[in-house]
């Protein structure tokens, strides 16, 4: 960039060039592959389960003029919305269909950003969730259950007795004390 104008190939012939300071601008962009792990993330899923999300984003620069001119930093900006993106689209799924449909998940995640990142000279090319572990203690009416088996098995019961995430919820207000009365009105199907 010479005086914030893009300058495309430029050719020089044989000589002693000066580059004077402050007029001229050099940027690199690696355009191999990256990726990034996705640090562990909590999400409420709509289910309503809390789950903690892992997961790695590869992408590369396919276009290195858009990826300097349209944003300011491309690989941080990446990231920033990978994991926005990912935390967005798992809160609207069951918890079932996250453990079952991993890879279709995955694809969904890396379509959406893709149309977002392909304007910025960046092309998300996979996008793998690797660990998917909940934090629910499953409470039925009658007795505590162990902790559940498998996660998708949790889900289930969860979908079928809505009454013991109700429960659970209350179960985790009277652990916290306060000093103030509060009224919690659940309503049964």
């Amino acid at each position: 960039m010479r005086l914030g104008h893009i300058r495309k190939n430029v050719a020089r012939g044989p000589g002693v060039y000066f580059i004077l300071p402050c007029t001229d601008t050099l940027i690199k962009v690696d355009m191999r592959t990256k990726t990034f792990d996705m640090p562990s993330q909590e999400i409420f899923t709509k289910d309503p389960l809390i789950i903690d999300v892992d997961g790695v984003v590869y992408y590369r620069i396919h276009d290195a003029l858009l990826a300097v001119t349209k944003v300011t930093n491309a690989d941080s900006a990446t990231r920033l919305l990978a994991k926005a993106i990912v935390k967005n689209t798992l809160a609207a799924q069951n918890l079932c269909h996250i453990i079952s449909e991993r890879e279709k998940v995955a694809r969904d995640i890396q379509a959406l950003l893709d149309n977002v990142t392909g304007d910025w000279g960046v092309k998300v090319e996979r996008v793998e969730i690797k660990n998917v572990k909940t934090r629910v203690n499953v409470v039925t009416p009658g007795h505590a259950m162990s902790p559940p088996k498998p996660v998708k098995e949790a889900s289930l019961f969860l979908q079928e007795s809505p009454l013991s995430l109700q429960l659970r919820c209350l179960k985790a207000d009277s652990a916290h004390p306060s000093q103030q009365y509060s009224t919690i009105i659940f309503s049964y199907p």
